[in-house]
C-alpha cells in the first residue's frame, strides 16, 4: 500500500478536504475505504465529516490503478447543529445541539438566532442555553417555559360540621377501653352551620413561549343539592347550609341533610354504642353486651341479643329478642347479659327468652315470651290473632290493664306470674282526697276576703298582715293544685280497674300464678280458656 502517496489539503474556502494521490511503482495492491480514514486520522483530519462518496471513488481509482489522481473530496468540516422544537401545546420550547465535525460549535447567537425565527419571545431558561452551550450538545433540552394555565375551580363544597367518620375506642380513667364505646354519634341543632359553598372560579390566564395569550377553562358554577332534608341557606350568607332541625348531618353530593332518623346495618363492636337524638333504624341485628339508646324510636329488623335499648318512643324488633343466662341471678340482680329493652312508647317483638322488656305504652310479642320479665303500662298482648303460637312461659309478666296470651305456663309446670292492676286502681282513696280538697277551698275563698280588707288599708302593720295573707294565699293555690291533679290521676286509675284482666284464650297450666289488683290465684289444675277479672275486691274466673 505504501506504492501510493496520498496528499491532502482544503479548498479555497477552507470547509472541503481534498486528497490527490501518486503513484510510485505498477504493483497492484487492494485499497480499502478503512485504509483511507486511517490515513485521515494519522494526518489529524480524524474530526471532519467523511465524505462517504468521495471515499468510495477514490478506493475505486486506488484498485483501478489509475496512475494519479487530484481533488477528490473525502471530507468536509460541519458546523454544529442547533434546532428549536415546539410541541403542539406552545407552551415550552426545546434545544438540539450537534456538536460540530471540525466546524463552528454552537453559540449564544446562533441559538437566539433560532429563537428569533421561531418566533419564540416568552419564559426563557438562560441558564439551559447557557450550560447546553458550554457543553456543545443537548439533546431536547427545555430552554423555554410558557406561563401554566391555570384553569378555574368548579365550586367546592367545605363541610363545617366536626368529622366523626373515624370513631375511636375510648379510654376509661383506670386505663381500660370499653370497645363497644365508640363515641357519640355526630348531632346538629337548628341554626347550626353545616357546610360552606365556595363559588366557582375564573381561572387566571397565562402566556405560551410565543408571548401569546392562553385564556383558563373558567370552574363551573355548581349549586346547593336540591332536596335536601333539614336545612336552609343562612339569612345572612346563601352560601352557608345552616340546620333547621336537630338530628344526624349526612354528607351528601354537593350539600348536606339532617336526619332525625339515623340508619345503622347493625351495632357491633365495629358500629359501637348508638346513642342519637331521634330514631333510629337498624338493618340488622344489635349484638351481645352492645348499647342503642335513642330520644325517638328504634327498630330493629334482625334481632337483639343480649343487648341494652332505651327509646324515648317505641322499640319495633323483626326478630327475637334473647339474652343469656336467667334474667335474675340468686341475689335477685339481673344479669348483665340480660337483653334489657326500655321504651316510653310501646314494644313489638317475635319472640322474647331471657330478656327484661318495660313499656310505658303496651308490649306486643307474636310468638312466644320464655323466662323473661315483662312489665307494661296499659297491656301486654303475646300471640297474633287467630295464630296457634302465642304462650307465656315463666318469669313474670304486669301490666294496667291487660294480658293476653294464647297459653300461659307449659306442661312442664314452671311457675309463670301474670299480674294486672295495682293497689292503687283498685282502692284509690278518693273520699280523703275530695275532704282535703274541700277544705283548702274554703281556707282559700277566707284569705282571699282578707286580703280584700287589707289591700287599701293604710295601717304599717295592716300592709305587713297584707304580705303575709298573700305568700299563704299563693302557697294554698300551689297545694290545691296539686291535690286537683292527684285526683284526677286516682279517676283515671279507678276508671282503668273497671276494665283490667287477664285473657286466657286457650290454656292455663298449674304452677301458673295470676293477680288482679290485690286478689292473687295460684293455679293447681290445667284450665281451659277463660278471663280472671276484679269484682267488688275478688278475683273472679269468666269462661271464654
Amino acid at each position: 500500500m505504501g506504492s501510493y502517496e496520498l496528499q491532502f489539503k482544503f479548498n479555497d474556502d477552507k470547509t472541503s478536504l481534498l486528497v490527490a494521490f501518486k503513484k510510485e511503482n505498477a504493483e497492484s495492491l487492494a485499497i480499502s475505504a478503512n485504509w483511507i480514514i486511517e490515513q485521515l486520522n494519522e494526518k489529524g483530519y480524524g474530526k471532519l465529516q467523511v465524505e462517504e462518496k468521495g471515499i468510495e471513488k477514490l478506493v475505486a481509482k486506488l484498485n483501478a490503478a489509475s496512475a494519479n489522481a487530484d481533488s477528490i473530496c473525502i471530507a468536509k468540516k460541519k458546523d454544529a447543529e442547533v434546532e428549536i422544537f415546539v410541541p403542539r401545546d406552545k407552551m415550552s420550547a426545546h434545544l438540539t445541539i450537534t456538536p460540530p465535525k471540525g466546524g463552528k460549535p454552537a453559540s449564544l447567537e446562533i441559538v437566539k438566532q433560532k429563537l428569533t425565527e421561531k418566533g419564540i419571545r416568552y419564559g426563557f431558561i438562560t441558564s439551559a442555553i447557557k450550560a447546553a452551550i458550554i457543553e456543545g450538545k443537548a439533546d431536547n433540552l427545555m430552554i423555554a417555559e410558557g406561563e401554566p394555565v391555570i384553569n378555574g375551580k368548579n365550586s367546592q363544597f367545605i363541610c363545617t360540621v366536626p368529622e366523626m367518620k373515624i370513631r375511636t375506642p375510648q379510654v376509661a380513667e383506670n386505663g381500660n377501653v370499653d370497645y363497644r364505646d365508640l363515641g357519640e354519634i355526630t348531632i346538629v341543632h337548628t341554626d347550626d352551620e353545616l357546610m360552606k359553598r365556595k363559588p366557582a372560579t375564573p381561572g387566571k390566564a397565562s402566556k405560551n413561549v410565543f408571548g401569546e395569550i392562553v385564556n383558563p377553562k373558567p370552574g363551573k358554577d355548581i349549586p346547593f343539592a336540591s332536596g335536601l332534608n333539614g336545612v336552609k341557606p343562612s339569612p345572612e350568607d346563601p352560601n352557608i347550609l345552616i340546620a333547621t332541625e336537630t338530628g344526624q348531618p349526612i354528607i351528601v353530593e354537593n350539600g348536606v341533610s339532617v336526619e332525625n332518623t339515623m340508619s345503622v346495618p347493625q351495632v357491633n363492636l365495629k358500629s359501637g354504642n348508638i346513642v342519637f337524638d331521634g330514631s333510629v333504624v337498624i338493618e340488622g341485628d344489635v349484638e351481645n353486651g352492645m348499647k342503642v339508646n335513642a330520644t325517638g324510636d328504634i327498630n330493629v329488623q334482625g334481632m337483639v341479643e343480649g343487648a341494652l335499648l332505651d327509646a324515648g318512643g317505641d322499640i319495633v324488633i323483626d326478630g327475637a329478642v334473647i339474652g343469656r343466662g336467667d334474667v335474675r341471678d340468686k341475689n335477685g340482680k339481673l344479669n348483665e347479659e340480660t337483653a334489657k329493652l326500655n321504651a316510653k312508647g310501646s314494644i313489638s317483638a317475635k319472640f322474647v327468652e331471657n330478656a327484661c322488656l318495660k313499656a310505658g305504652n303496651s308490649i306486643f310479642i307474636q310468638d312466644w315470651v320464655i323466662k323473661s320479665e315483662l312489665e307494661a303500662y296499659n297491656e301486654i298482648i303475646v300471640g297474633k290473632k287467630d295464630s296457634k303460637k302465642g304462650q307465656i312461659i315463666g318469669g313474670s309478666t304486669k301490666s294496667g290493664i291487660l294480658i293476653k296470651a294464647m297459653n300461659i305456663g307449659s306442661h312442664a309446670g314452671v311457675p309463670t306470674l301474670i299480674q294486672v292492676g295495682g293497689t292503687s286502681t283498685v282502692n284509690p282513696p278518693n273520699d280523703q282526697l275530695r275532704r282535703e280538697i274541700n277544705e283548702l277551698t274554703v281556707s282559700l275563698k277566707q284569705i282571699h276576703k282578707t286580703l280584700a280588707g287589707l289591700r287599701n288599708n293604710p295601717i304599717k302593720q295592716a300592709k305587713e298582715m297584707h304580705e303575709k295573707a298573700l305568700r299563704s294565699k299563693n302557697q294554698m293555690e300551689d297545694d290545691l293544685k296539686g291535690l286537683k291533679l292527684k285526683y284526677i290521676s286516682i279517676v283515671k286509675d279507678k276508671k282503668r280497674a273497671e276494665n283490667v284482666r287477664i285473657v286466657v284464650e286457650k290454656t292455663i297450666f298449674a304452677a301458673s300464678t295470676v293477680s288482679v289488683g290485690v286478689a292473687e290465684k295460684k293455679i293447681m289444675e290445667d284450665l281451659g280458656a277463660r278471663s280472671f277479672i276484679l269484682r267488688e275486691g275478688k278475683l273472679v274466673q269468666v269462661s271464654e
